[in-house]
């Protein structure tokens, strides 16, 4: 199993302090891997299997727990007389009032609980309100790059093809650049779901694959559970979304835009914040606020989507914008996520900055770019990025490796060398 040290060290941080610990993320991004790595991270320190309760509820071994209860009268039973126990509990979501068995064994403090969950009903306002102050989220996002190469590795040394050793360094010669290129463009295309690197990389059998992640949260994270039964607007306004990346959304806009083609109340304004808000909390879009930088304000009314994963995207849109500028912003907002950055859209005056991105004291602004050869879209952004006064880092990422021209206070980077490096390491650039 490849360990995902960054999301294992998050739960080893908080192991034993008294809150519970909720593993969230979209379906299919590896929740259930990340808590199956903790049991063994707690086997191996020594922990005595018997006070350790791993149970994964969608499993038909637990199909005769049917309420919270049971569930309750069930973890009770199995707490053993002596020692710390911890407890793991898989797709809690499954058990109807979970919360109610969570919150009394929290209060009696019998356990230290891990939960996960991806459905869009786990952290409703009436439950965060049950468990408010108890609790830590733990976001899992799909594969990082540097994650996926690992995995692709596995792969290969599963099916005991020769492979080239040092893919372990990550970078190293012309033909491990030569193996990244391509590796990235699969990433790019295909996604970072775990599943991926381990599936026949031909179009069909990946797209078949995604398309049922795709669908399983569709109807078991939001239709099913909220009752909405009006799926093909649904997947229009998700399409919608998908396709217009990078751009200023709001459920108002999106919302006049199908109703001056439809005339449908089911893209009223009401009903488009309903699917945002379920969208949202499914993991499967995550909003980027507008920051100001002149006026250091917030803007809440201009905000933009970027969809959790470029496969699921590409997917969506029959694959006709895997090469544009949208999929590597997506790709770089969430490798800011994963770094533990706040991530904002820019603007300084007219200008706009695609990601202003702050963590503690550290500010940076970033420009995306395909290909700096395309003079018009990227001097538009330089120009933008010079207004920002010096003060903030400001970097032009792009999938070009080289740049003749040195423009005072803008680093130039390519895409792989941004997502290979360490965090500290692109500072130093």
């Amino acid at each position: 199993m490849i360990i995902r040290q960054n999301y294992l060290d998050q739960l080893i941080a908080y192991k034993d302090r008294p809150v519970i610990k909720i593993i969230t993320g979209m379906r299919r991004c590896g929740k259930s891997t990340i808590m199956a790595l903790y049991k063994d991270y707690l086997l191996s320190s020594g922990i005595n299997p018997e006070n350790i309760i791993s149970m994964s509820l969608e499993m038909m071994e637990f199909d005769d727990i049917t309420d919270y209860r049971q569930m309750y009268k069930l973890i009770k039973a199995k707490i053993p007389a002596s020692g710390p126990t911890y407890l793991l509990l898989d797709e809690i979501q499954m058990i109807p009032g979970w919360e109610k068995a969570i919150d009394s064994l929290y209060a009696e403090g019998v356990a230290d609980i891990y939960l996960t969950g991806s459905n869009s009903n786990l952290l409703s306002s009436e439950i965060a309100t049950l468990l408010s102050g108890r609790y830590v989220i733990i976001k899992i996002l799909p594969l990082s790059f540097q994650e996926y190469l690992l995995f692709v590795l596995e792969r290969k040394q599963r099916e005991e093809h020769q492979y080239n050793s040092l893919r372990r360094s990550l970078r190293k010669d012309l033909d491990q650049e030569n193996n990244i290129a391509l590796d990235i463009k699969r990433y790019i295309r295909f996604g970072g779901l775990p599943m991926i690197p381990f599936l026949p990389q031909e179009r069909s059998m990946v797209i078949t694959y995604l398309e049922g992640v795709y669908n399983s949260v569709v109807v078991k994270d939001i239709l099913t559970n909220r009752g909405i039964d009006n799926i093909q607007a649904l997947k229009k306004i998700i399409r919608y979304v998908a396709s217009n990346t990078g751009k200023v959304l709001s459920p108002q806009i999106i919302s006049e835009h199908f109703l001056s083609k439809y005339q449908s109340d089911s893209f009223a304004y009401k009903e488009v914040a309903l699917y945002m808000e379920l969208l949202e909390k499914a993991y499967i879009f995550y909003p980027e606020d507008c920051y100001d930088l002149q006026q250091e304000a917030m803007l809440i009314d201009e905000c933009r989507y970027y969809i959790a994963d470029t496969g699921v995207r590409n997917t969506l849109l029959l694959f006709s914008d895997t090469g544009k500028g949208h999929n590597l912003e997506t790709i770089v907002y969430f490798e800011l996520l994963r770094r533990g950055y706040t991530v904002f859209w820019g603007k300084y005056g007219d200008c706009e900055i695609d990601f202003y991105a702050v963590r503690q004291e550290r500010k940076i602004c970033i420009q995306i770019a395909v290909n700096l050869k395309e003079e018009e879209i990227w001097k538009k952004k330089i120009q933008d990025l010079q207004t920002v006064p010096d003060c903030y880092q400001k970097y032009i990422i792009a999938m070009n490796r080289f740049y003749e021209e040195q423009i005072p206070s803008v680093k130039f980077i390519n895409l792989p060398d941004f997502l290979l490096k360490q965090d500290y390491e692109f500072a130093e650039d």
